[in-house]
């Protein structure tokens, strides 16, 4: 989520007056599958 909001990568669509949300997923490659999500009204 960290890096998310580091590189602002939700500024380009702010402008467009809509809901914006922010979903980080980690992914296991032992288990292959997901491991954690996060997800974050921005």
């Amino acid at each position: 989520m960290a890096r998310l909001k580091e590189r602002r990568y939700a500024d380009k669509y702010r402008s467009l007056g809509r809901p914006i949300y922010l979903v980080a997923v980690e992914f296991s490659g032992e288990a292959r599958n997901l491991a954690a999500f996060e997800v974050e009204e921005g």
